[in-house]
C-alpha cells in the first residue's frame, strides 16, 4: 500500500477498528464541523454563565482571543471547528462533566459510542 508507506503506517493499523475513543471523537468531529456556529454559541453562554471572561475561555482553549473573538461574532457563520480537545478544556472549567460540551440540543442525548460496524462506516449523524 502506497498510501501506508507515505503515512509510515502498517496496512493493519489503516483497516483496524477504531477504538471507543476515536469512533467517540470521528461522531463529535462530524457533528461540530456541520453545526460550528451552535457550538461556539453554547461555549460562549457556558463561559458567560461561569463567569469566565473570554480571554481566560481563549486561553482554557489554547485559541488565540482575536480567533474566539471572531468565531462568537460571526453567529451561525463560524469558519473555525471547536475541537474535542478544545471543548473537553472548556468544559472541565466551565460546567459539565458532559462527554459531548456544547453540541446542540438535538445531539445533547445521543449516544455516540459506536458499533463495530458503525466505527468503520460512521454513523448517520444528520
Amino acid at each position: 500500500m502506497g498510501m501506508c508507506a507515505r503515512l509510515g503506517l502498517l496496512p493493519d493499523d489503516l483497516m483496524r477498528h477504531l477504538t471507543s475513543e476515536e469512533a467517540y471523537a470521528w461522531a463529535y468531529y462530524r457533528i461540530s464541523d456541520k453545526h460550528r456556529g451552535a457550538l461556539w454559541h453554547n461555549a460562549q453562554r457556558a463561559w458567560q454563565n461561569a463567569n469566565v471572561p473570554v480571554s481566560k475561555a481563549a486561553a482554557v482553549m489554547r485559541m488565540p482571543r482575536s480567533l474566539v473573538y471572531r468565531q462568537i461574532n460571526r453567529n451561525r457563520d463560524a469558519t473555525t471547528t471547536l475541537t474535542w480537545p478544545s471543548a473537553s478544556r472548556l468544559a472541565a472549567l466551565v460546567c459539565c462533566g458532559d462527554r459531548h460540551p456544547f453540541l446542540p440540543p438535538r445531539y445533547q442525548d445521543l449516544d455516540l459510542s459506536l458499533s463495530d460496524t458503525e466505527a468503520t462506516t460512521g454513523p448517520d449523524l444528520w
